[in-house]
């Protein structure tokens, strides 16, 4: 037998971007910079590693393309051949969203 839950999206969604808002302003605090994409790894030993990137403000499709990679802005994929290239992605994710931050005042 299943039971089903009735939720109210809207305040559910409400209250996980408050627990958000507070965790973000405790790291804050704590000297911790808040970043903007996620790098959602996949491994394929044939094929290379498979990335997604995803983030909500800042474009990410570049750091996609020059990793054998493209898609949409905010959504795109990329495939690395190596530790190396993996890091190299990171990286550049990371200064991509460094220089988005201080551009783009109030973002979050």
């Amino acid at each position: 037998k299943t039971m089903a839950n009735i939720i109210d999206g809207k305040a559910v969604s409400a209250q996980v971007k408050e627990d958000i808002r507070q965790e973000v302003e405790a790291l804050k605090k704590q000297g911790i910079s808040i970043g903007l994409a996620v790098v959602i790894v996949g491994d394929d030993p044939g094929e290379g590693i498979r990335v997604r990137l995803r983030s909500r403000f800042m474009t990410v499709n570049q750091v996609a393309e020059r990793h054998h990679g493209g898609g949409h802005a905010c959504a795109s994929g990329a495939t690395v051949y190596s530790e190396e290239e993996m890091k190299a992605l990171i990286r550049e994710t990371d200064e991509a969203a460094k220089a988005y931050k201080e551009t783009h005042e109030g973002w979050l």
